[in-house]
């Protein structure tokens, strides 16, 4: 039973719980919209200003696309042969990373904007609208003479359209107007500073498209740098050699051409640096074969001349019978001196100051493998170094690193270079010495024949080199022209159909909630600062007193009309009523008080004593406040004896200080009489209490409108001989702080039996939320009612000033 009958309290309490807060969102909805014209004005001014921000803002579109980095070198023979440490990441990032670095550089993007004009900017300008135009600008201008790369500022060129005639052409720079004239036909000349604009009329187009244009020109570096930070270049994944571009513009055709174009530039880039080997291999063979063709012709030339001053017609095949023995001897021997000249060569190429760091020559006919080794992977290291310089520094650490790795692979190529010189060398003494041995076999040949033969072997030697050379040039130049770009499009440049900002919906859903939340932020701010407070509700709500409040008392209507009195008369009638549940036979006497001056304490002191009387039931109501008396102002009697002069001592007898009010029959009053100098001490004395308990035996009500608390003890001094405290406040005006004040004074039992009246409550006031909530007043009244005459005679007013009307 006990478990049961917990469940029960909880669930009552989780239910009263429930219904509180229901109660207090529904009070503070209904509050908000007691402001309804304030959100109406911020949703008309909101959405009117969302409707021209989309109006007035351009548009931004996104572009997309995506490319394949190529990871191998695949441009020919001779970028095959120079692929070297595949795989090893040099600079603590994948070769897809790198490109990602190399699409992003600046000097890239700058010369992909020179390369679409991206620096001159079309904008149709028209009423709350503009619209960025690019290639759909009736007008565009060639800046093939003007130095943009020099411009300190944008150069400003406003066209206006004013006839089908005259067209105004007003340039500014630096916000300032340089000049203003007419024009009647195109081409249009200006001359600048900076060089010579060309105005021309784009075919097709036509100058209503776009009567007021500005064109703006600025410096393709700081457009670069705009462009750089409205495009993202990222890969697909970690391990992806896919990258995704995206670019963000005001002009969707714009933005695809700038992607499609920084890829075809990318690419030519990347040929270039691939092609930097076969093209400085090109260079070498081209000296050398110059040097070689004339080393030839001066060979065959003596052999010519040794011909006709000898007289020689034919040489004897006996010569080559004697010599067929040392035949292969020779072809080494020849073999052999070609490269040993090679070496000769590429080591007088190295070791030149102006090639230090230039690629080496790789592909020209060496037979030592790992001196090509080496010379690959020289090569390779090189370039990618100097691609890496171009997003970094020479400072950078893995810069550094890799100067220091191609110092030490430059050292190694000497070394080996050396080695195969000198190998070559002591082959060549070898050879020479088996040619001498089968040269003293050919002893009886003629001079003039032996002569010959020497001269002729040194033409072969070149012939031989002569076409090798030949050979290998057309081979590099067949590698040069089978490089292939190192990015491949997988998707080509595309817009997305809805402009990515602004977006209308987000727009009209931002200014929506601002409508909303900026009347509500602004009464939230006007309540959180606010130290006042507006009705009962407020105060239960914000919790700020535990006290019962036994009634709310409105204000009366401006009008005084005969609905708006009834309405105070009921009110009036709530009020005893709450006040007689809370009391017994016994407790009679109620002390009513308030913070301070203005609060309307004597209004319903006097009232709530006229509303008892008509019951029928004996009333009194004593002016208790000594020292700001206004009873008599609601009563409208003068009271010069009163609870001073019983006090005092100047009248012994506590009924001959009671007046009686000839319109009520049934309520006397005790004014405060003349106002003494020392109120605390009067109504500390013994007479009170012996004067009261004569009063509590002749009356069936004793009202007491006492001194404000807040400003004076002298009610705190009176509560002794009350039953009950009506403590008053008033809406809108009592400060929070005095509720704190009197919930002290309830807990530390200096005032009796405390209950709270909110008094002057504005139920038509937006601040109290509701205007039909709360009590209602649809009874019919007669006009005298059951009292006759007297009707329901009361005062009405606040802040210590009230008006009796009584019918």
């Amino acid at each position: 039973m006990e478990g049961k009958s917990g469940n029960m309290n909880a669930t009552t309490t989780t239910n009263k719980t429930n219904i509180e807060e229901d109660v207090n969102i529904r009070e503070l909805l209904l509050r908000y919209l007691a402001y309804w014209k304030w959100f109406v004005i911020s949703m008309v001014v909101c959405m009117s200003l969302a409707f021209l921000y989309l109006k007035a803002t351009m548009p931004v579109y996104k572009v997309s696309s995506s490319i394949m980095i190529r990871d191998e070198q695949k441009g020919g023979a001779v970028a095959s042969e120079l692929t070297l440490l595949d795989g090893v990441d040099l600079m603590g990032k994948n070769t897809t990373e790198n490109e990602v670095e190399v699409l992003r550089s600046k000097s890239l993007i700058r010369d992909v904007v020179k390369a679409i004009n991206a620096n001159v900017l079309y904008v149709a300008n028209g009423f709350l609208s503009k619209r960025d135009l690019y290639d759909r600008s009736p007008v565009y201008v060639d800046q093939t003479q003007f130095r943009a790369d020099e411009l300190a500022s944008p150069f400003v060129l406003h066209l206006n359209v004013e006839d089908s005639l005259d067209m105004k052409v007003t340039l500014l720079f630096k916000g300032e107007e340089i000049s203003s004239e007419k024009y009647t036909s195109f081409p249009i000349i200006l001359n600048t500073d900076h060089g010579v604009l060309v105005l021309s009329q784009r075919e097709g187009h036509f100058l209503s498209e776009a009567p007021e244009l500005i064109i703006t020109i600025s410096k393709p570096i700081s457009v670069a740098k705009n462009y750089l930070a409205a495009l993202t270049v990222a890969p697909a994944s970690k391990t992806s050699a896919v990258v995704k571009l995206d670019f963000t513009g005001t002009n969707a055709k714009r933005g695809a051409d700038f992607l499609d174009k920084l890829v075809e530039m990318y690419n030519l880039s990347a040929v270039e640096d691939k092609n930097k080997v076969a093209l400085n291999t090109a260079i070498f063979i081209d000296e050398r074969i110059k040097i070689i063709g004339k080393e030839l012709g001066t060979s065959e030339r003596e052999i010519e001349s040794y011909k006709k001053r000898e007289g020689l017609t034919d040489i004897s095949s006996n010569a080559t019978l004697f010599m067929k023995e040392g035949s292969e001897y020779e072809r080494k021997r020849v073999e052999n001196e070609t490269q040993l000249n090679l070496i000769r060569f590429l080591k007088e190429y190295i070791y030149k100051a102006p090639n230090k760091e230039k690629v080496l020559p790789a592909n020209i006919g060496l037979s030592d493998a790992g001196l090509l080794s080496q010379i690959n992977k020289y090569n390779e290291l090189l370039l990618d170094r100097n691609r890496l310089l171009r997003t970094t520094s020479d400072n950078n650490p893995i810069i550094v690193n890799q100067n220091a790795m191609l110092s030490a692979l430059h050292e190694n190529v000497k070394a080996l270079i050396a080695n195969v010189e000198e190998s070559l060398v002591i082959m060549q003494n070898n050879l020479d010495k088996q040619t001498d041995k089968f040269k003293s076999q050919v002893g009886n040949v003629p001079t003039q024949e032996r002569k010959y033969v020497e001269i002729d072997r040194q033409r072969q030697i070149q012939s031989s080199l002569f076409l090798m050379l030949l050979q290998k040039r057309e081979e590099n130049a067949l590698a040069m022209a089978a490089t292939t770009n190192k990015a491949k499009t997988i998707d080509e440049s595309l817009a997305e159909s809805e402009p990515v900002s602004p977006k209308g919906n987000m727009i009209y859903l931002v200014a929506f909630v601002l409508s909303v939340g900026i009347p509500v932020g602004i009464l939230f701010l006007k309540d959180m600062f606010n130290v006042t407070f507006s009705s009962k509700g407020e105060i239960e709500r914000q919790k700020l007193s535990s006290l019962p409040v036994v009634a709310e008392v409105p204000i009366l209507s401006k009008a005084k009309d005969e609905v708006s009195e009834q309405r105070m008369a009921e009110v009036f009638r709530l009020l005893r009523t709450n006040i007689r549940f809370s009391l017994d036979e016994k407790k009679k006497v109620m002390l009513v008080t308030s913070s301070i001056l203005g609060e309307g304490k004597t209004f319903i002191s006097a009232n709530l004593a006229i509303n008892f009387s008509m019951l029928g039931k004996k009333t009194l109501i004593i002016g208790g406040d000594l020292r700001n008396p206004r009873l008599f102002e609601i009563i409208k009697k003068t009271g010069d004896v009163g609870l001073s002069t019983y006090l005092s001592g100047a009248e012994k007898d506590v009924f001959k200080v009671i007046q009686h009010l000839p319109e009520y029959p049934n309520l006397d009053v005790i004014f405060s009489g003349a106002i003494p100098p020392n109120p605390s001490e009067l109504l500390s004395k013994e007479l009170l209490e012996s004067g009261m308990e004569q009063l509590r035996a002749a009356y069936d009500f004793i009202l007491i409108d006492s001194a404000p608390v807040g400003l004076v003890t002298d009610s705190l001094v009176l509560s002794r001989v009350a039953d009950v405290t009506i403590y008053v406040c008033r809406a809108d005006y009592t400060n929070k702080r005095f509720l704190e004040m009197v919930n002290q004074l309830s807990e530390e039992g200096k005032l009796p039996n405390v209950t709270l009246l909110v008094n002057a409550v504005d139920r038509e006031s937006k601040r109290y939320g509701y205007a039909s909530y709360g009590y209602g007043y649809g009874y019919g009244y007669g006009k005298y009612g059951k009292y006759g005459k007297y009707g329901y005679g009361y005062g009405y007013g606040y802040g210590g000033h009230a008006e009796k009307n009584a019918k």
